[in-house]
């Protein structure tokens, strides 16, 4: 048989040819389009596994700085109480009465500590089950906010530390009063040890243009670094330049203050500066009354 191509008769080989050669390009852009295809979808599984891992890098890795600061935490009281006890034990019997019962009395402190911090642990533990069944309703933040400013007024006092508090009218947020409080509290119990004597703590609750209201607690404190801001968070943590002032506290307050937002549908947000002092916002949802 022969084949017409652009009205010209040609042979069968030569159309057998042409055919063959057309399905080998087609069967090469075939394997062009597959291998595409094939790399298009290992990018996009690379992609997508990284966006599912990440969460839990994340987790994993707050985990290991939650152990690495208990440990710390725990660490110190115990380094103490051993280094005290090698002294001792080292002077043998000449020792004196005054200097057992003043090692005595250091360890006691210590063991205290301990115990203090493992106190604290629990309750955290504990913290968002409890949270999970408290009962929401319309709350005015204002009226929680007067009332924990009254409850450190004497503590600020004490330190020298100015309190100031402005609102807005039907400062309203659906939440649990007694939630909230605590929220506030930690703030307040923050910026006051972390605050200077002298200083001042503004306590400011406005209207956003959305609708939602936002607290904020700003103090004129030691301030936080830069570096030790994405981790502040965390239940224990301690950044290098309020370590001194960190005695009385186990470092949980903030992490708290988290949850109790979380629960609240709330963004917390801080702002500060090294040896100006913080702020520390936090943004309720807008309330429609239901």
């Amino acid at each position: 048989t022969e084949g017409i191509v652009g009205g010209h008769n040609l042979p069968a080989a030569v159309v057998t040819n042409i055919a063959n050669d057309l399905v080998s390009a087609i069967g090469e852009v075939s394997l062009l389009v597959r291998f595409i295809i094939f790399s298009a979808l290992i990018v996009i599984s690379y992609f997508l596994s990284v966006l599912t891992l990440r969460p839990l890098q994340r987790s994993m890795q707050e985990r290991k700085r939650f152990i690495a600061n208990i440990s710390h935490e725990l660490r110190t009281p115990l380094s103490i109480m051993k280094a005290e006890l090698e002294a001792a034990l080292l002077q043998g019997d000449m020792i004196t009465k005054r200097e057992l019962l003043e090692i005595s009395r250091s360890n006691l402190e210590e063991v205290d500590r301990s115990a203090q911090i493992i106190q604290f642990l629990l309750n955290f533990s504990e913290l968002e089950t409890r949270l999970a069944s408290l009962q929401l309703s319309q709350v005015n933040l204002s009226r929680v906010a007067r009332k924990a400013l009254r409850l450190v007024e004497e503590d600020a006092h004490r330190q020298r530390i100015a309190l100031a508090f402005e609102d807005v009218d039907g400062a309203v947020v659906r939440g649990n009063a007694t939630a909230l409080e605590e929220l506030v509290l930690n703030l307040l119990k923050n910026a006051i040890r972390f605050n200077s004597a002298g200083g001042k703590i503004r306590v400011k609750i406005v209207r956003g243009e959305d609708g939602g209201i936002k607290m904020s607690v700003a103090d004129t404190g030691v301030g936080i670094r830069a570096v030790d801001l994405p981790h502040i968070f965390e239940p224990f943590y301690a950044g290098s330049n309020v370590l001194k002032k960190r005695k009385e506290s186990a470092g949980l307050g903030l992490a708290i203050v988290r949850a109790i937002a979380r629960l609240h549908r709330a963004r917390v947000s801080v702002d500060s500066v090294v040896g100006q002092g913080t702020s520390v916002g936090v943004r309720f949802p807008r309330y429609h009354g239901r």
